[in-house]
């Protein structure tokens, strides 16, 4: 697949989990933290997600194989204003999305899981 056809397929697969009802913003990066694709609020940097996904994707991978938990799959982390989910898509990148307080987290995780398995089909 050509850089640009991929780079479009990538946004529409983003542009519909964005389009999920709770989800405030979504992003795929590489796990040495570069992104690849971001639907982001404005007032949250894209850079900023990267690095700090990538910090918590290495502490939640060592969690799992210090614990025997096996392979690194999602990490929620909640806060006052909404959730962070971080999942992994494929062997080189995550997918991060960012939702309200009050999102549907079955909803949300059930879209955000078909996208990640998409954009490993994509990403490899």
């Amino acid at each position: 697949m050509r850089v640009s056809l991929k780079s479009q397929v990538i946004d529409r697969k983003l542009e519909r989990l964005r389009s999920t009802k709770g989800v405030e913003g979504c992003a795929v990066i590489t796990v040495e933290g570069l992104p690849i694709s971001s639907f982001l609020p404005l007032d949250i940097p894209t850079e900023k997600v990267s690095a700090m996904c990538v910090a918590a994707l290495s502490v939640a991978k060592q969690i799992n194989r210090e614990l025997n938990r096996g392979e690194f799959d999602m990490q929620i982390v909640k806060g006052s204003e909404g959730y962070t989910i971080i999942m992994s898509a494929g062997r080189n990148s995550v997918l991060v999305t960012l939702t309200e307080r009050d999102a549907l987290l079955g909803l949300v995780y059930m879209e955000a899981k078909k996208v990640a398995r998409e954009l490993a089909e994509i990403l490899g």
